[in-house]
Protein backbone atom coordinates (compact mmCIF):
# COMPACT_ATOMS: atom_id res chain seq x y z
CA UNK A 1 0.00 0.00 0.00
CA UNK A 2 0.90 3.70 -0.66
CA UNK A 3 1.44 4.21 3.38
CA UNK A 4 4.12 0.61 3.68
CA UNK A 5 6.05 2.62 0.65
CA UNK A 6 6.25 5.61 1.64
CA UNK A 7 7.79 4.37 5.20
CA UNK A 8 9.93 2.24 3.20
CA UNK A 9 11.94 4.94 1.10
CA UNK A 10 11.82 7.26 4.39
CA UNK A 11 12.25 10.69 2.35
CA UNK A 12 12.80 12.20 5.58
CA UNK A 13 16.20 13.36 6.62
CA UNK A 14 17.78 13.29 3.53
CA UNK A 15 15.71 15.68 1.06
CA UNK A 16 16.42 19.36 1.62
CA UNK A 17 13.04 21.17 3.24
CA UNK A 18 12.80 23.76 1.01
CA UNK A 19 9.27 24.55 1.99
CA UNK A 20 9.90 24.99 5.31
CA UNK A 21 12.38 27.39 5.10
CA UNK A 22 11.62 31.35 5.71
CA UNK A 23 13.62 32.40 3.14
CA UNK A 24 14.47 31.85 -0.68
CA UNK A 25 17.73 29.15 -1.53
CA UNK A 26 20.54 31.17 -3.35
CA UNK A 27 22.70 29.82 -5.56
CA UNK A 28 25.72 28.73 -2.94
CA UNK A 29 22.48 26.68 -1.01
CA UNK A 30 23.86 23.90 -3.76
CA UNK A 31 20.61 21.90 -3.20
CA UNK A 32 21.13 19.81 -6.34
CA UNK A 33 23.49 18.22 -5.04
CA UNK A 34 22.09 17.16 -1.19
CA UNK A 35 20.17 14.44 -2.75
CA UNK A 36 22.07 11.72 -4.82
CA UNK A 37 20.82 11.14 -8.52
CA UNK A 38 19.66 7.18 -7.38
CA UNK A 39 17.95 8.56 -4.24
CA UNK A 40 15.71 11.10 -6.15
CA UNK A 41 15.07 7.76 -8.75
CA UNK A 42 13.75 5.63 -6.04
CA UNK A 43 11.59 8.47 -4.55
CA UNK A 44 10.03 9.93 -7.84
CA UNK A 45 10.20 6.86 -10.41
CA UNK A 46 10.17 4.05 -7.51
CA UNK A 47 13.56 2.75 -8.71
CA UNK A 48 15.64 0.94 -6.36
CA UNK A 49 19.06 1.54 -6.35
CA UNK A 50 20.07 -1.85 -5.53
CA UNK A 51 18.62 -3.31 -8.48
CA UNK A 52 18.24 -0.38 -11.15
CA UNK A 53 17.42 -2.60 -13.96
CA UNK A 54 14.56 -4.07 -12.18
CA UNK A 55 10.94 -3.02 -13.01
CA UNK A 56 10.19 0.44 -11.22
CA UNK A 57 7.90 -0.48 -7.74
CA UNK A 58 4.01 -0.20 -8.91
CA UNK A 59 1.14 0.64 -6.77
CA UNK A 60 -1.44 -1.07 -7.48
CA UNK A 61 -4.82 1.70 -6.52
CA UNK A 62 -7.09 -1.77 -6.92
CA UNK A 63 -5.29 -3.55 -4.47
CA UNK A 64 -4.57 -0.53 -2.56
CA UNK A 65 -5.85 -0.96 1.27
CA UNK A 66 -9.50 -0.15 2.16
CA UNK A 67 -10.42 1.30 5.49
CA UNK A 68 -12.75 -0.55 7.83
CA UNK A 69 -14.91 2.75 8.20
CA UNK A 70 -17.82 3.18 6.23
CA UNK A 71 -18.01 6.28 3.96
CA UNK A 72 -20.05 9.34 4.97
CA UNK A 73 -21.84 10.79 1.48
CA UNK A 74 -23.31 14.55 1.70
CA UNK A 75 -24.87 16.81 -0.57
CA UNK A 76 -24.39 20.15 -1.76
CA UNK A 77 -25.50 23.62 -3.97
CA UNK A 78 -21.42 24.97 -4.06
CA UNK A 79 -22.81 27.68 -6.32
CA UNK A 80 -25.33 29.18 -8.47
CA UNK A 81 -25.78 31.52 -11.40
CA UNK A 82 -27.84 32.98 -14.14
CA UNK A 83 -29.13 36.23 -15.76
CA UNK A 84 -31.91 38.05 -14.44
CA UNK A 85 -34.52 40.27 -16.21
CA UNK A 86 -34.56 43.20 -13.39
CA UNK A 87 -33.04 44.43 -10.01
CA UNK A 88 -36.38 43.65 -8.24
CA UNK A 89 -35.06 40.30 -8.14
CA UNK A 90 -33.18 41.41 -4.62
CA UNK A 91 -36.10 40.90 -2.74
CA UNK A 92 -34.39 42.27 0.53
CA UNK A 93 -32.36 45.04 -1.17
CA UNK A 94 -28.90 45.63 -2.68
CA UNK A 95 -25.85 46.56 -0.70
CA UNK A 96 -24.73 48.51 -2.94
CA UNK A 97 -20.84 49.79 -3.41
CA UNK A 98 -20.21 53.07 -5.83
CA UNK A 99 -16.55 51.83 -6.69
CA UNK A 100 -15.54 49.51 -9.09
CA UNK A 101 -14.33 46.37 -7.39
CA UNK A 102 -9.96 46.16 -7.31
CA UNK A 103 -10.08 42.71 -8.36
CA UNK A 104 -12.96 40.43 -9.62
CA UNK A 105 -14.18 37.54 -8.31
CA UNK A 106 -15.08 36.45 -11.97
CA UNK A 107 -12.75 35.07 -14.06
CA UNK A 108 -14.21 36.56 -17.34
CA UNK A 109 -13.60 39.22 -20.08
CA UNK A 110 -16.75 41.59 -19.55
CA UNK A 111 -17.14 45.08 -17.66
CA UNK A 112 -18.35 44.18 -14.56
CA UNK A 113 -20.03 47.07 -12.12
CA UNK A 114 -20.56 44.77 -9.06
CA UNK A 115 -23.64 45.39 -6.47
CA UNK A 116 -23.86 42.84 -3.73
CA UNK A 117 -27.05 41.29 -2.78
CA UNK A 118 -28.05 41.18 1.12
CA UNK A 119 -30.41 39.23 2.48
CA UNK A 120 -31.65 38.58 6.43
CA UNK A 121 -31.66 34.89 8.08
CA UNK A 122 -33.83 34.09 10.51
CA UNK A 123 -32.03 35.87 13.37
CA UNK A 124 -31.58 39.31 11.47
CA UNK A 125 -28.10 38.46 10.24
CA UNK A 126 -27.32 40.02 7.17
CA UNK A 127 -25.48 37.43 4.48
CA UNK A 128 -23.77 38.59 1.27
CA UNK A 129 -23.43 35.41 -0.65
CA UNK A 130 -25.67 36.27 -3.22
CA UNK A 131 -23.41 38.97 -5.54
CA UNK A 132 -25.01 40.89 -8.49
CA UNK A 133 -23.17 42.13 -11.65
CA UNK A 134 -24.09 44.91 -14.61
CA UNK A 135 -22.76 43.64 -17.91
CA UNK A 136 -21.45 46.20 -20.40
CA UNK A 137 -20.89 43.91 -23.21
CA UNK A 138 -20.25 47.21 -25.88
CA UNK A 139 -17.94 48.57 -23.42
CA UNK A 140 -15.57 45.07 -24.35
CA UNK A 141 -11.61 46.50 -25.46
CA UNK A 142 -9.37 44.41 -27.53
CA UNK A 143 -6.52 42.77 -25.57
CA UNK A 144 -8.28 44.44 -21.74
CA UNK A 145 -5.90 43.27 -19.04
CA UNK A 146 -9.03 44.39 -16.63
CA UNK A 147 -12.50 43.32 -16.19
CA UNK A 148 -12.75 47.33 -14.73
CA UNK A 149 -14.81 50.13 -16.55
CA UNK A 150 -12.70 53.13 -17.99
CA UNK A 151 -13.07 55.42 -15.67
CA UNK A 152 -14.71 57.66 -17.82
CA UNK A 153 -16.92 55.54 -19.02
CA UNK A 154 -17.73 54.45 -15.14
CA UNK A 155 -18.23 58.65 -14.27
CA UNK A 156 -20.91 58.95 -17.37
CA UNK A 157 -22.33 55.68 -16.02
CA UNK A 158 -22.57 57.24 -12.58
CA UNK A 159 -23.00 61.09 -12.74
CA UNK A 160 -25.32 60.55 -16.36
CA UNK A 161 -27.57 57.44 -15.48
CA UNK A 162 -27.67 55.87 -11.99
CA UNK A 163 -27.23 58.45 -9.65
CA UNK A 164 -29.77 60.78 -11.22
CA UNK A 165 -32.18 57.69 -10.94
CA UNK A 166 -31.86 56.20 -7.79
CA UNK A 167 -32.19 60.24 -6.82
CA UNK A 168 -35.55 60.19 -8.97
CA UNK A 169 -36.96 56.61 -7.30
CA UNK A 170 -36.23 57.43 -3.48
CA UNK A 171 -37.21 60.15 -1.05
CA UNK A 172 -35.11 63.08 0.13
CA UNK A 173 -34.23 61.31 3.36
CA UNK A 174 -31.93 58.59 1.88
CA UNK A 175 -30.60 60.39 -1.35
CA UNK A 176 -29.11 63.00 1.42
CA UNK A 177 -26.87 59.45 2.46
CA UNK A 178 -25.80 59.01 -0.88
CA UNK A 179 -22.81 60.33 -2.88
CA UNK A 180 -23.29 63.19 -5.00
CA UNK A 181 -21.15 62.39 -7.65
CA UNK A 182 -18.92 59.32 -9.37
CA UNK A 183 -15.95 62.38 -7.68
CA UNK A 184 -17.54 62.22 -4.49
CA UNK A 185 -17.65 58.05 -3.98
CA UNK A 186 -14.18 58.29 -5.46
CA UNK A 187 -12.69 60.58 -2.91
CA UNK A 188 -14.35 59.12 -0.25
CA UNK A 189 -13.06 55.59 -1.00
CA UNK A 190 -9.93 56.96 -0.61
CA UNK A 191 -10.52 59.51 2.37
CA UNK A 192 -9.08 57.23 5.01
CA UNK A 193 -5.81 56.02 3.05
CA UNK A 194 -4.76 59.36 2.10
CA UNK A 195 -6.19 62.09 4.68
CA UNK A 196 -5.12 60.29 7.32
CA UNK A 197 -1.26 58.81 6.40
CA UNK A 198 1.46 61.53 8.31
CA UNK A 199 4.54 59.14 6.93
CA UNK A 200 4.07 56.75 4.47
CA UNK A 201 2.98 57.61 1.18
CA UNK A 202 1.60 54.27 -0.91
CA UNK A 203 1.84 54.63 -4.77
CA UNK A 204 -1.89 54.19 -5.35
CA UNK A 205 -4.20 55.38 -2.53
CA UNK A 206 -5.94 52.27 -0.84
CA UNK A 207 -9.51 52.58 -1.29
CA UNK A 208 -12.35 51.66 1.75
CA UNK A 209 -15.16 49.58 0.04
CA UNK A 210 -17.83 51.95 1.38
CA UNK A 211 -21.51 50.82 0.73
CA UNK A 212 -25.34 51.76 1.16
CA UNK A 213 -27.92 50.51 1.13
CA UNK A 214 -30.84 50.59 -2.08
CA UNK A 215 -34.14 48.88 -0.42
CA UNK A 216 -36.56 46.86 -2.46
CA UNK A 217 -39.52 49.07 -3.63
CA UNK A 218 -37.78 51.26 -5.56
CA UNK A 219 -35.39 48.60 -7.72
CA UNK A 220 -37.93 47.54 -10.41
CA UNK A 221 -38.68 51.46 -11.24
CA UNK A 222 -34.77 52.15 -11.34
CA UNK A 223 -34.38 49.44 -13.48
CA UNK A 224 -36.65 50.39 -16.29
CA UNK A 225 -35.27 53.67 -15.77
CA UNK A 226 -32.68 52.73 -16.63
CA UNK A 227 -33.35 50.74 -19.92
CA UNK A 228 -34.67 53.62 -21.12
CA UNK A 229 -32.10 56.48 -20.70
CA UNK A 230 -28.91 54.26 -22.43
CA UNK A 231 -31.77 54.38 -25.59
CA UNK A 232 -31.10 58.27 -25.90
CA UNK A 233 -28.44 59.76 -27.67
CA UNK A 234 -24.74 59.57 -26.43
CA UNK A 235 -25.33 56.51 -24.13
CA UNK A 236 -25.59 53.61 -26.68
CA UNK A 237 -22.34 52.30 -25.26
CA UNK A 238 -24.49 51.31 -22.63
CA UNK A 239 -26.81 48.85 -24.08
CA UNK A 240 -27.41 45.62 -24.45
CA UNK A 241 -26.71 46.24 -20.71
CA UNK A 242 -27.68 42.88 -18.40
CA UNK A 243 -27.84 41.93 -15.48
CA UNK A 244 -25.92 38.71 -13.90
CA UNK A 245 -26.16 36.74 -10.18
CA UNK A 246 -24.10 34.63 -8.31
CA UNK A 247 -23.71 32.74 -5.29
CA UNK A 248 -20.33 30.99 -4.58
CA UNK A 249 -18.78 29.09 -1.74
CA UNK A 250 -22.14 28.43 -0.66
CA UNK A 251 -20.92 24.69 -0.11
CA UNK A 252 -21.12 24.46 4.06
CA UNK A 253 -24.29 26.40 4.02
CA UNK A 254 -25.82 23.82 1.83
CA UNK A 255 -24.71 20.76 2.95
CA UNK A 256 -27.86 17.82 3.68
CA UNK A 257 -27.86 14.39 3.75
CA UNK A 258 -30.20 13.77 1.10
CA UNK A 259 -31.15 15.49 -2.35
CA UNK A 260 -34.78 16.53 -0.82
CA UNK A 261 -32.88 18.24 2.18
CA UNK A 262 -30.45 19.91 0.34
CA UNK A 263 -33.14 21.00 -1.83
CA UNK A 264 -35.91 22.06 0.68
CA UNK A 265 -32.53 23.95 3.30
CA UNK A 266 -31.42 25.56 -0.28
CA UNK A 267 -34.82 27.04 -0.76
CA UNK A 268 -34.95 28.52 2.38
CA UNK A 269 -31.99 30.94 2.02
CA UNK A 270 -32.79 31.36 -1.83
CA UNK A 271 -36.04 32.59 -1.74
CA UNK A 272 -35.78 34.95 1.07
CA UNK A 273 -33.70 36.59 -0.68
CA UNK A 274 -34.36 36.39 -4.62
CA UNK A 275 -37.35 36.51 -6.26
CA UNK A 276 -37.72 33.48 -9.18
CA UNK A 277 -39.59 34.87 -11.09
CA UNK A 278 -37.14 37.25 -12.80
CA UNK A 279 -34.95 34.75 -13.18
CA UNK A 280 -34.37 34.39 -16.95
CA UNK A 281 -33.75 30.54 -18.58
CA UNK A 282 -31.47 28.54 -18.17
CA UNK A 283 -30.28 29.89 -14.79
CA UNK A 284 -27.28 27.18 -13.52
CA UNK A 285 -26.93 25.02 -9.88
CA UNK A 286 -23.90 23.71 -8.79
CA UNK A 287 -24.54 20.77 -7.36
CA UNK A 288 -21.46 18.93 -5.63
CA UNK A 289 -21.17 15.09 -3.46
CA UNK A 290 -18.77 14.14 -1.39
CA UNK A 291 -18.14 10.94 -0.21
CA UNK A 292 -15.90 11.34 3.29
CA UNK A 293 -14.43 8.77 5.86
CA UNK A 294 -15.32 9.86 9.72
CA UNK A 295 -13.31 11.94 11.13
CA UNK A 296 -11.52 10.86 13.68
CA UNK A 297 -9.94 14.32 15.80
CA UNK A 298 -11.62 13.11 19.01
CA UNK A 299 -9.21 9.84 18.48
CA UNK A 300 -5.64 11.09 18.44
CA UNK A 301 -4.57 7.41 17.92
CA UNK A 302 -7.03 6.84 14.92
CA UNK A 303 -4.90 6.51 11.57
CA UNK A 304 -5.73 9.74 9.47
CA UNK A 305 -7.15 8.48 5.71
CA UNK A 306 -7.52 10.33 2.07
CA UNK A 307 -9.64 9.12 -0.31
CA UNK A 308 -8.58 9.63 -4.25
CA UNK A 309 -10.19 8.67 -7.04
CA UNK A 310 -8.97 5.79 -9.38
CA UNK A 311 -8.35 6.43 -12.76
CA UNK A 312 -10.42 3.43 -14.43
CA UNK A 313 -13.64 5.13 -12.29
CA UNK A 314 -13.27 8.22 -14.11
CA UNK A 315 -12.54 6.60 -17.12
CA UNK A 316 -15.86 5.05 -17.20
CA UNK A 317 -17.68 7.89 -15.79
CA UNK A 318 -16.52 9.63 -19.34
CA UNK A 319 -17.37 6.48 -21.33
CA UNK A 320 -21.08 6.36 -19.56
CA UNK A 321 -21.51 9.77 -20.99
CA UNK A 322 -20.17 9.42 -24.49
CA UNK A 323 -22.95 6.17 -24.81
CA UNK A 324 -25.76 8.55 -24.07
CA UNK A 325 -24.95 10.43 -27.36
CA UNK A 326 -25.11 9.39 -30.91
CA UNK A 327 -21.60 7.39 -32.21
CA UNK A 328 -21.17 10.25 -34.73
CA UNK A 329 -21.04 12.89 -32.15
CA UNK A 330 -17.75 14.52 -30.64
CA UNK A 331 -16.93 12.94 -27.38
CA UNK A 332 -16.60 15.55 -24.70
CA UNK A 333 -13.66 16.88 -23.41
CA UNK A 334 -11.99 15.56 -20.96
CA UNK A 335 -8.96 16.09 -19.16
CA UNK A 336 -7.03 14.48 -16.37
CA UNK A 337 -4.82 15.76 -13.72
CA UNK A 338 -2.30 12.94 -11.74
CA UNK A 339 -2.70 12.92 -7.98
CA UNK A 340 1.11 13.11 -6.49
CA UNK A 341 2.93 11.98 -9.55
CA UNK A 342 0.83 8.83 -9.50
CA UNK A 343 -0.21 7.44 -12.69
CA UNK A 344 -3.80 5.70 -11.19
CA UNK A 345 -5.38 8.26 -9.33
CA UNK A 346 -5.69 11.76 -9.99
CA UNK A 347 -8.88 14.47 -10.67
CA UNK A 348 -10.69 15.00 -13.93
CA UNK A 349 -13.11 17.73 -15.64
CA UNK A 350 -15.41 16.41 -18.30
CA UNK A 351 -17.11 19.35 -20.01
CA UNK A 352 -19.91 18.59 -22.40
CA UNK A 353 -20.00 19.51 -26.02
CA UNK A 354 -23.06 22.65 -26.81
CA UNK A 355 -24.71 20.15 -28.95
CA UNK A 356 -25.04 17.20 -26.91
CA UNK A 357 -28.00 15.84 -25.51
CA UNK A 358 -26.64 16.27 -21.99
CA UNK A 359 -26.21 19.67 -22.93
CA UNK A 360 -29.29 20.15 -23.80
CA UNK A 361 -30.58 18.10 -20.97
CA UNK A 362 -28.82 20.93 -18.48
CA UNK A 363 -25.16 19.40 -17.86
CA UNK A 364 -22.65 21.13 -18.87
CA UNK A 365 -19.97 20.63 -16.64
CA UNK A 366 -18.72 17.60 -13.99
CA UNK A 367 -15.43 17.73 -11.78
CA UNK A 368 -13.93 14.91 -10.02
CA UNK A 369 -11.53 16.16 -7.00
CA UNK A 370 -10.18 14.73 -3.94
CA UNK A 371 -10.59 16.91 -1.17
CA UNK A 372 -7.29 17.08 -0.17
CA UNK A 373 -6.91 20.21 -2.46
CA UNK A 374 -8.79 21.96 -0.07
CA UNK A 375 -5.26 22.30 1.38
CA UNK A 376 -3.38 24.12 -1.10
CA UNK A 377 -6.12 26.06 -2.29
CA UNK A 378 -7.27 29.58 -1.64
CA UNK A 379 -10.26 30.39 -3.79
CA UNK A 380 -8.96 29.80 -7.31
CA UNK A 381 -5.10 30.47 -6.64
CA UNK A 382 -3.17 27.35 -6.64
CA UNK A 383 0.55 27.35 -5.57
CA UNK A 384 3.21 28.44 -7.66
CA UNK A 385 1.28 29.11 -10.25
CA UNK A 386 2.83 32.56 -11.17
CA UNK A 387 4.60 32.49 -14.62
CA UNK A 388 6.97 35.08 -13.56
CA UNK A 389 8.54 33.31 -10.61
CA UNK A 390 11.31 31.37 -13.09
CA UNK A 391 12.83 34.06 -13.49
CA UNK A 392 13.74 34.26 -10.27
CA UNK A 393 16.22 31.10 -11.37
CA UNK A 394 17.88 33.67 -13.55
CA UNK A 395 21.74 34.43 -12.43
CA UNK A 396 21.40 38.10 -11.51
CA UNK A 397 23.83 39.39 -13.77
CA UNK A 398 22.14 38.12 -17.14
CA UNK A 399 18.53 40.26 -15.34
CA UNK A 400 20.77 42.92 -15.26
CA UNK A 401 22.20 42.58 -18.70
CA UNK A 402 18.49 41.87 -19.63
CA UNK A 403 17.70 45.31 -18.19
CA UNK A 404 20.03 47.39 -19.87
CA UNK A 405 19.74 46.18 -23.27
CA UNK A 406 15.61 45.76 -22.73
CA UNK A 407 15.33 48.82 -20.73
CA UNK A 408 13.11 46.95 -18.49
CA UNK A 409 11.89 43.65 -16.99
CA UNK A 410 8.20 42.40 -17.42
CA UNK A 411 8.18 40.91 -13.91
CA UNK A 412 9.40 42.77 -10.45
CA UNK A 413 12.30 40.65 -8.93
CA UNK A 414 11.17 41.61 -5.13
CA UNK A 415 7.60 41.47 -5.99
CA UNK A 416 8.32 37.51 -7.30
CA UNK A 417 10.76 36.91 -4.84
CA UNK A 418 7.58 38.02 -2.24
CA UNK A 419 5.39 36.08 -3.78
CA UNK A 420 7.36 32.84 -3.89
CA UNK A 421 8.36 33.18 0.34
CA UNK A 422 4.74 33.74 0.52
CA UNK A 423 3.00 31.04 -0.92
CA UNK A 424 5.89 28.69 0.31
CA UNK A 425 4.68 29.56 3.89
CA UNK A 426 0.72 29.22 2.68
CA UNK A 427 1.84 25.46 2.10
CA UNK A 428 3.93 25.23 5.01
CA UNK A 429 0.77 26.12 7.47
CA UNK A 430 -1.82 24.40 5.63
CA UNK A 431 0.48 20.93 5.99
CA UNK A 432 1.38 21.64 9.41
CA UNK A 433 -2.06 22.54 10.56
CA UNK A 434 -3.34 19.50 8.89
CA UNK A 435 -1.09 16.70 10.08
Amino acid sequence: MLANYLEQINPDGDFPDVLGSPTIATHGSNLAEQVTPERKQQVYCGVDPQQPDAVPTHLCIAANHHPGLTPEVTLDIDSVGGFVKSLAVAQQGIRWYLTQMPVSDLQSSLHLNPILVQYLDSDGRAHQDISMYLLFPRLYRDNQQSSRLLDQHFKQWMDDILLPIINRCHSGDLVQHYPSSFDHSRLNATARGVEMRSQRVDPVAREQRLFYFLPPEALATVWEQILEVIQRPGYHHFQDLQILIEGKNLKTLTKANTFLDLIEGFHQHWQRVIDESYLSDPFFYDIGKETCLPATFDHPESQPYTLLWRRCCLDAYSQWIHSQQPSDTPRAHQQFYPMSLLQDTGSMTLETRRTSPQRKAGLFYSQFYASVKEIFTAGNTYPFTNSGMETLALDPKLRKTWQTVGGGLSHNPIALNRAYLATKQRCYAALQGSM
